[in-house]
């Protein structure tokens, strides 16, 4: 077989793999490519096509490998660049992201064609937070060809993170009038209505899109959250339901679940799903409010265990599940600890004083009958709660004269805190995850976070360490190893 008939033979394999993954057969058609580039090395076509097979089945790290070879090849194919970019885009890489997209704006010299550049270089803009000009690179793609919707639809996109919100509702409008169907239009057309507080119609613009397409999370999310808004909880919980069986890891969804539980006074339900979701804060709260006093109590100590933000919070509803468990003495320890951290916490000088007369009055830890009496200290659980942010970071405060036997209640037997089944089954959950995306760099930052409550922090640790390797730019997953690392010195 001569040159010409090899490489034509290559091609014609090459094609063949094509028609597989038309049809969704992406492991069928890598083995055609990998066929064809067997004769025909430096068969960019076939390069391609392996990366996009390989990009759709979500292995970036191969599918960059091929996208690379195929520009080594031929430097001014201007796709594989632009596809290099998006994949080092998911990467966290985002600003390779952005040089990839220069390059193949500056290798296109048709007007026309530099439009789906022009959009997607302004998406990945507004991903790293440079919204302004992500909107100015928008408005170029608009410019050349103003009737291109998905344009309108991330310039929407933009202007809310601008908080430009009549506009942004503008540009979605624009973008549904070019396209009718355009799901992700109608999808942020309600989201913007839901800022606007227009929830009713925020509604109809989710129903909608989940008419056309009954499994869209974005749309079911969003769904979600406006019944809420609206008081139609248990229309609500129905929808968190049917998105939890679409992505069960989701672990904000399940967070936002249990407080919607929380309010219909459904504890056992909210603690569940505090558990599952890791909010252990949120999970001492309501079992306060369930009147479990020492199941709280068990998790205020394990949350001091480790490195943990917002300690004086700790520490004031620890104070406070003491004082439910008629302990007074140890509950203005706590108290006393607070205004260590914040001398100026109002809350906690009000409770410690209130303490103080009670053991003044009787010399002794009181069984605090008279003080629930006239201090209602179970109303202070409901009333005088500090609001948590919504998503906790690692930032250590050293705590002082927190007793050491107190730390060792919950397991006495070891230095570190017992695993339980539930801990175990969310490790589980998210090693499966990682298995399926072992470089999706939040998973690997979710899983550091799980082996700090259980008081692993060299494994979390490492977790941090990978989630970095993956995304340079993970913020919080920065800040975690930092106070590890400060933790561990101390």
């Amino acid at each position: 077989m001569g040159l010409f008939d090899i490489l034509k033979n290559a091609a014609s394999i090459n094609n063949k793999g094509i028609e597989l993954s038309k049809q969704g057969k992406y492991e069928e058609a890598i083995q055609y490519y990998e066929k064809a580039l067997k004769l025909d090395p430096k068969l960019v076509e076939a390069w391609f096509n392996k990366a996009l097979a390989l990009k759709n089945l979500e292995n970036y790290k191969e599918s960059l490998y091929c996208f690379d070879r195929a520009i080594e090849i031929d430097p001014k194919f201007i796709r594989a660049w632009s596809y290099k970019g998006e994949i080092l885009g998911i990467m966290g890489k985002y600003g390779e992201t952005i040089i990839c997209f220069d390059k193949a704006l500056e290798l296109q010299p048709e007007q026309p064609a530099k439009v789906d550049i022009l959009t997607a270089k302004s998406f990945w803009l507004g991903l790293t937070g440079q919204y302004e000009e992500a909107l100015e690179t928008v408005n170029q793609a608009i410019e050349i060809y103003p009737k291109f919707a998905p344009a309108w639809i991330n310039k929407g996109w933009l202007l809310i993170k601008l908080e430009k919100y009549q506009e942004a509702e503008e540009s979605f409008n624009k973008g549904l009038e070019l396209d009718h169907d355009a799901i992700s239009t109608i999808v942020n057309n309600g989201f913007i209505l839901s800022k606007l507080e227009k929830n009713e119609e925020a509604l109809e613009c989710f129903n909608k899109a989940l008419k056309l397409d009954s499994c869209n999370i974005v749309a079911l999310s969003n769904k979600c959250v406006t019944l809420s808004n609206l008081q139609k909880f248990d229309e609500s919980l129905e929808c968190y339901e049917k998105y939890l069986e679409l992505d069960p890891f989701n672990f904000q969804m399940i967070y936002s679940m249990g407080k919607i539980y929380e309010k219909l006074g459904r504890y056992d339900e909210a603690i569940n799903c505090y558990d599952m979701s890791y909010a252990s804060f949120e999970k001492g709260l309501c079992l306060n409010k369930a009147k479990r006093y020492g199941e709280a109590l068990e998790t205020y100590n394990l949350i001091l265990k480790s490195p943990h933000p917002n300690t004086e919070i700790i520490l004031y509803q620890k104070g406070i599940t003491l004082q439910n468990l008629e302990n007074h003495k140890e509950a203005l320890k706590c108290f006393e600890n607070v205004l260590k951290i914040d001398p100026e916490c109002e809350k906690a000088k009000k409770l410690a004083e209130e303490t103080k007369e009670i053991l003044d009055k009787n010399n002794e830890v009181l069984d605090g009958t008279d003080f629930n009496q006239n201090g209602k200290i179970e109303e202070k659980i409901n009333n005088e709660i500090e609001t948590p942010p919504k998503e906790l970071e690692y930032i250590k405060v050293d705590v002082v004269d927190v007793p050491e036997e107190e730390l060792n209640e919950v397991d006495k037997a070891e230095k570190k805190p017992k695993v339980s089944r539930l801990t175990k089954f969310q490790l589980k959950m998210i090693n499966k995850s990682l298995d399926m995306d072992p470089l999706h760099a939040g998973t690997w930052y979710e899983k550091g976070v799980v082996l700090i409550e259980i008081g692993e922090c060299d494994e979390a640790l490492q977790c941090f360490e990978t989630a970095l390797a993956l995304k340079p730019g993970h913020e919080k997953a920065l800040k975690a190893k930092q106070e590890i690392l400060n933790y561990n010195k101390n």
